[in-house]
């Protein structure tokens, strides 16, 4: 309800498209000089450098500048697929734009896989599924061949990802009944949260609910692992929040991502092929791809609990949702010329 006015008083201003896309296109290329500084100052230097007070930025070999890297790892993926948007919806480009995107999509993706965030590399699957229908229904083959060959690639390179491997191996361990993982805390934290919602799934236990509720069901099930009644949250936004606020809460939440989700699916049917419509696209695409990874990385992190990922969301959806607004604008005043030359 916040946004509304914000939103409201965003759309007044046009921002110059160029700009906006080299921004969002450096931006990445910052994050991606990051994590490769970080990397190899950790991996040959055997220090750290570039972080914060936050401990969890000081994971090793997992860059992550200042902060967690589930956050580094999602936000450098959307400002990546930002990048991919600018290479596959913006025509006409000159060949620095053309080079610069690039490099933007390539130092983002480097900066997500050096973070080594599994909820950001299950994203990449759907995201490349969401590009696919785009492409396929938009009469770009040779755009979607390109993709999927290199989507089985990423997928096949990632499936050789230590990380990864160290996944699955916990998923089979905690199917013997071993959760002393990374995995089995996230597993045994989700089946706390179950429990919970099952007593209380219309209004919740109210806002920090899961902490104390997690401890005594560690009470009644001694077994579980230690994290269970020791973090706030379970790890996952969606059970979090019904935790905290029920199924009411659950519907605010899927809220926060259908409604900008219909605006931008609605703009991206609805644009021609004139250079308004091209903004329209890749503000609607580059939206579409910000609530899908988030939508994925929900699932094993509480976004809304981290003013990194709060702060991201709101500055991203506000931008697109307004410049669509007056890109839709510019593109209704085209129109109207063409119909009164006609006429």
């Amino acid at each position: 309800m916040m946004l509304i006015p914000l939103y409201l008083l965003l759309r007044q201003f046009k921002f110059e498209f160029t700009c906006v896309i080299v921004l969002l296109a450096l931006a990445a290329i910052v994050l991606g000089l990051v994590s490769i500084s970080q990397y190899v100052a950790m991996k040959y230097f055997n220090v750290q450098i570039l972080t914060s007070d936050n401990r969890f930025s000081q994971m090793w070999l997992r860059p992550a500048g200042g902060v967690n890297p589930m956050r580094y790892g999602a936000i450098s993926l959307v400002l990546s697929v930002i990048a991919l948007n600018g290479v596959f919806l913006v025509r006409n480009k000159a060949m620095w734009l053309k080079l610069l995107f690039c490099i933007s999509f390539l130092m983002g993706a480097v900066a997500c896989y050096l973070a080594n965030s599994r909820s950001s590399f299950l994203a990449i699957p759907v995201l490349a599924f969401m590009f696919s229908v785009y492409l396929y229904r938009a009469g770009h083959p040779r755009f979607l061949l390109v993709l999927l060959v290199s989507s089985v690639l990423l997928v096949a390179g990632l499936s050789q990802n230590g990380r990864v491997k160290a996944t699955l191996n916990s998923l089979e361990r905690y199917q013997q009944g071993d959760a002393v993982s990374s995995l089995g805390a996230r597993l045994d934290m989700f089946k706390a949260a179950v429990i919970l919602i099952e007593k209380k799934p219309i209004w919740g236990y109210g806002l920090g609910g899961y902490l104390e509720g997690g401890k005594e069901v560690r009470k009644m099930y001694p077994n579980m692992d230690r994290h269970v009644g020791t973090w706030s949250n379970p790890h996952n936004e969606y059970l979090l929040v019904m935790v905290e606020k029920g199924v009411i809460g659950l519907f605010t939440l899927l809220f926060l991502f259908v409604a900008p989700g219909y605006l931008f699916f609605r703009a991206l049917r609805r644009a021609g092929d004139s250079a308004a419509g091209q903004q329209i696209k890749f503000y609607a695409m580059s939206g579409l791809s910000l609530l899908v990874v988030y939508a994925v990385v929900g699932l094993s992190v509480a976004l809304f609990q981290h003013d990194v990922f709060n702060h991201f969301f709101t500055l991203m959806v506000l931008l697109f949702a307004s410049q669509i607004r007056v890109a839709e604008y510019v593109q209704e005043q085209e129109v109207e010329k063409k119909l009164c030359r006609v006429l």
